[in-house]
């Protein structure tokens, strides 16, 4: 694409400026190629920077334009003006000294009285909800920023910088949209212009500007009442200096002072090619839907519009109505355009939604509501023949051989059950001591040893075997029973939680699997552990209180008996000890086992909990995407009634639909296989998460991996020409073709016979309106789909004489869809303002308002001159003067810019304290002018210019110290002519100066009607 730089100003600018950004961003024809891995590399090794930059100057925070999930880079390309409004509107409140103090550019043309007018509330509001309609606020925060230390002036430099860096073989485009009708982009927008120019000039750069301007009718139907009028005054204000700088030179320049030291002189049109839309329906277009305001309308015309300037092709087609129209620019009083734009689109951003979300629906409505048997999957699982580790390496413990077993349901639980055995091997679990080891030599009757030390020995190594309960295996030094079963109790709990979940993941990551199904597994899990549990709570057990009364009578005999026999009642009292610990060590091994169960049915249902939750989350996202599908159905159904395109393939077109997604789909494996399943054991307690899910809410996971993975099966559709849909259809080419000719007309509309009219007022412009109409498209390929209606179409385009563009991809990115449109761009060009229904308009709400502060103008002069024009309507009244001041232009425009010296003038002229020199002899041939003043500085000669018109405007735009010595001198005449109690006589009585001054009669005028002003302003 075209390298350019497109700047949005206020309001309807921003939005504009995101509605193309919206349509190059999700078309794939822009994109940041720095951060896309796909993106072809640059051959001359330099990064890539985008081709277009956006950039967007507003001052409301608040109402920030997003268009189809896009919006504007904050800080980069959302720029926010927003310098101290109201501590500038607080100083000039003060008065004319302490304002000129402070901002001494910004009094010439907002004054003390405009800033007393001001509410405080209005400029409250005005710093986050914008303007508000009042220009001066919008220049006032220009102003601001400017003389701030980040100007957003240097940022637009920058901006530019940065495009003829990357792009030094291509001359950027500069692109600004604005509205008339508000307060920010009205009361910016010349001064973006001049500074633009600036630093055109500073860069040397052949930069074209092209300006796209919304006027005020365009909000017509929005506003009411005084907003109404006061947005109407604005159009009609910035119109009317947008046409004096559109026709400026070196003769009657334009100063742009921003700061004592920062001016630009503007001396040549800021603008080449200016488009304005009044967002009104041409007289000739048949498409017009209701619900679709101008205001919404306008600046996705403007995008679509900007976007067409854009493409790679366009350069020759628009370069035609540019050379023709050069032969007109010189001497014409306007260079103005109109457009309109319409496309038949294929919209297969917002079908490729829809396809992909019904792709993802169907997969989840797939899932089964009632699974099959699962009695086989539960008994591997419990058997523990699952040989694939789940996460953190849990395979799951065998439960099932232990407490299925024969002598489980006898109650022979063996204190080396498997499942509280050891997984690492490094933790054995201990069997019960033989107690004969330290006794091998006892016989029945014949001991070396007393009983107590055979009591004491054995009950030493009982307790060792139990050892304490609570402390940690790694401190003791022998192996202990109730330790290291403490110890493989705890891991085999974890290891559960883990296998659990990940049997449950296995489950529901099958296709005829699903979050129902691994609810039903758990089902049969929780079933088992309770048959298991009331098997173990029924199965016989040894009675060790019985067990314990044996002991107890054995070591009795074996204490006391000192006779023969007494190596009998040892080896009774081993037996009665052993057969005790074995009793007990079953009791232990029947509690562990309970309380064993317990936890794993406790982890059951946690499990069961988070399934539930996917069960949920998966019947959420099914609605979800019914949803989505819904939305996308209804976004499109809005874009077939959008007066500007007509969209394929149609929301009630199934069959277009259908063949679509039977062309995409040949299976939806893969999109069944994003619906995988894990456990996650990096955050402590394990859970059940979605595979390679992105970070977001479970629904959103759902949904995001459903459809990344449909997306690629869609991708394909993005390449589908749009004949080859239009040919689905059977529409004739002469069809199409009417269709985008008359759908262009939508926004085409200017008054012809008002611009022939004026026209004829203008003999020196010999140039009529000239008109352009482009065509583009992606011509496919011959014999390929929609060949025949393609050459068909263009060759009824070419009849109707319109330029014809085969859009190809561009170098840089030749995978891009190209093929998506036919775009018709219709123009007119060589306008005269006045033929512009929606400038016309405005006059009533402009003459009604010019003169009451604050002013609809921001350019002193204007402003001067509006207030001027509005006082000699008001002296014809009163019979001063026989007709109005015409619209003040030329050198009676730039006497406007300084009015103290104006007025001061009038006053000393009809006083007579400023007065001709003639030459010697009784002549009346005029040398030059000088002051009168009998106090201060007395017969100051002003020059040699015998023209007093002349002179004055020399004083106003010279800035030398002579003409401001030559000023002051004027300046202090009329306050000599004050002070004399006859001077508001003198100067009503202006009508009466000698014929001799000879000033021509469209000065006098202009000086008497400045002269009552000041006379006004003295009460």
């Amino acid at each position: 694409m075209l390298p350019a730089l497109v700047i949005g100003l206020g309001g309807t600018g921003s939005a504009a400026a995101a509605h193309l950004k919206a349509r190059l961003t999700t078309e794939q024809r822009w994109q940041d190629l720095m951060h896309d891995p796909a993106a072809p590399a640059r051959t001359d090794g330099r990064p890539y920077d985008w081709p277009i930059l956006l950039r967007a100057l507003d001052v409301d925070r608040r109402n920030r334009p997003r268009v189809d999930g896009v919006s504007l880079d904050a800080n980069v390309e959302d720029l926010y003006l927003n310098g101290s409004i109201g501590g500038m509107i607080d100083k000039i409140r003060q008065g004319r000294e302490t304002a000129e103090a402070f901002y001494p550019t910004v009094v010439p043309w907002f004054s003390p009285e405009d800033a007393r007018r001001i509410r405080d509330d209005e400029a409250l509001s005005f710093l986050v909800e914008g303007a508000g309609q009042i220009r001066s606020f919008g220049r006032l925060s220009f102003f601001a920023d400017v003389l701030g230390s980040t100007p957003v002036t240097k940022r637009l430099e920058d901006a530019l910088d940065q495009l003829t860096r990357v792009h030094a073989d291509t001359t950027p485009n500069i692109y600004v949209i604005s509205s008339t009708a508000g307060g920010t982009g009205a009361g910016i927008l010349l001064d973006v212009l001049a500074a633009l120019q600036r630093i055109r000039q500073a860069h040397g750069g052949d930069f074209s500007v092209t300006l796209f301007c919304v006027l005020s009718g365009a909000f017509r139907r929005r506003l009411d009442g005084p907003q109404r009028q006061r947005s109407e005054a604005n159009g009609y204000a910035l119109l009317r200096e947008l046409d004096r700088l559109m026709n400026v030179g070196r003769e009657h320049p334009a100063e742009f002072r921003w700061s004592p030291r920062d001016v630009h002189e503007m001396t040549a049109a800021p603008v080449q090619y200016t488009y304005f839309l009044d967002g009104r329906r041409s007289r000739s277009a048949a498409r017009h839907l209701e619900g679709f305001g101008p205001e919404t309308v306008t600046p996705v015309a403007i995008a679509d519009a900007v976007y067409a300037h854009l493409l790679p092709t366009v350069g020759a087609a628009f370069s035609s109505y540019r050379v023709n129209a050069r032969q007109y620019r010189q001497g014409a009083t306007d260079l103005y355009s109109t457009f309109g734009v319409y496309l038949v689109e294929y919209a297969w951003e917002p079908v490729i939604r829809g396809l992909v979300s019904k792709a993802a629906l169907t997969v989840l409505r797939g899932l089964p509501d009632r699974p099959g048997s699962l009695a086989a999957d539960v008994d591997q699982f419990l058997l523990g023949e699952v040989d694939i580790p789940d996460a953190g390496g849990a395979l799951p413990p065998p439960v099932l051989p232990e407490l299925d077993s024969e002598p489980a349901r006898d109650g022979l639980l063996s204190p080396t059950v498997s499942w509280l055995q050891s997984r690492d091997g490094r933790l054995p679990f201990p069997e019960p001591p033989n107690l004969m080891l330290p006794f091998e030599d006892i016989t029945s009757f014949r001991t070396d040893h007393r009983g107590q030390v055979v009591i004491e020995r054995t009950q030493e190594t009982v307790r060792m075997f139990w050892g304490e309960r609570g402390v940690p295996v790694t401190l003791k030094t022998r192996e202990q029973w109730h330790p290291v079963a403490e110890h493989h109790e705890r891991h085999t709990a974890q290891d559960w939680a883990v296998a659990l979940r990940g049997a449950v993941a296995r489950i529901m990551s099958r296709r005829d699997g699903g979050p129902r199904t691994g609810l039903a597994f758990l089902d049969l899990v929780g079933q088992r552990l309770e048959l298991f549990r009331a098997r173990v709570e029924n199965a016989p057990r040894q009675d060790a209180a019985l067990a314990k009364a044996a002991r107890d009578n054995a070591e009795e005999l074996a204490r006391e008996d000192k006779g023969w026999r007494r190596g009998k009642h040892q080896l009774n009292y081993l037996s009665a000890e052993y057969a005790l610990l074995l009793a007990h060590v079953q009791a232990d091994s029947h509690a562990r086992t309970l309380r064993m169960l317990d936890r794993l049915a406790q982890e059951v249902d946690a499990v069961r909990a988070e399934t539930e939750l996917w069960r949920v989350t998966v019947d959420d996202a099914a609605r979800a995407l019914a949803q989505s599908v819904e939305d996308v159905r209804r976004e499109r159904r809005d874009a077939e009634k959008f007066p500007l395109r007509h969209v394929l393939p149609q929301v009630d077109d199934a069959a277009a639909e259908q063949w679509l997604y039977d062309r995409s789909v040949t299976s939806l494996d893969p999109v069944a296989e994003a619906l995988a399943w894990r456990v996650e054991t990096g955050t402590g307690r394990p859970s059940l998460v979605l595979a390679d899910a992105r970070r977001a809410a479970p629904v959103d996971q759902v949904v995001g991996a459903l459809a990344d993975r449909a997306r690629p099966i869609f991708a394909p559709l993005r390449q589908l020409s749009i004949f080859e849909l239009l040919e689905r259809t059977r529409r004739s080419a002469e069809e199409i073709g009417k269709q985008l000719i008359t759908g262009a007309e939508w926004l085409v509309d200017y008054n012809d016979e008002e611009h022939r009219r004026l026209r004829d007022l203008s003999p020196e412009d010999d140039g009529d309106q000239q008109q352009q109409v482009y065509a583009f498209a992606a011509l496919p390929a011959a014999d390929s789909p929609g060949a025949t209606l393609s050459a068909e179409l263009w060759e009824y385009l070419g009849q109707q004489r319109v330029e014809l563009n085969n859009i190809v991809p561009s170098a840089e990115s030749p995978d891009r869809p190209v093929t998506d449109k036919i775009m018709l761009f219709k123009s007119r060009h060589s306008l005269r303002l006045g033929a512009f229904d929606g400038f016309t308009d405005l006059r009533q709400s402009y003459e009604q308002r010019r003169a009451a502060p604050p002013s609809p103008h921001v350019i002193a002069e204007e402003k001067n001159a509006a207030l001027l024009e509005a006082k000699s309507e008001d002296l014809v009244g009163e019979g001063v003067l026989s007709r109005p001041l015409p619209r003040l232009t030329g050198d009676h425009l730039l006497l406007c810019r300084d009015f103290d010296l104006l007025t001061a003038a009038a006053v000393a002229l009809s006083n007579e304290r400023l007065a001709p020199m003639f030459a010697p002899g009784e002549t009346e041939q005029v040398l030059g002018w000088q002051t009168r003043s009998h106090r201060s500085r007395p017969n100051q000669e002003l020059g040699d210019e015998p023209r007093l018109g002349r002179l004055l405007k020399n004083l106003t735009t010279a800035g030398t110290k002579l003409a401001e010595v030559r000023r002051g001198a004027v300046l202090a005449a009329a306050e000599d002519a004050v002070r004399d109690l006859d001077w508001e006589y003198g100067t009503r009585r202006f009508y009466g100066l000698p014929p001799a001054y000879r000033l021509d009669d469209d000065l006098w005028r202009l000086l008497t009607v400045a002269a009552h002003v000041h006379i006004d302003k003295q009460k």
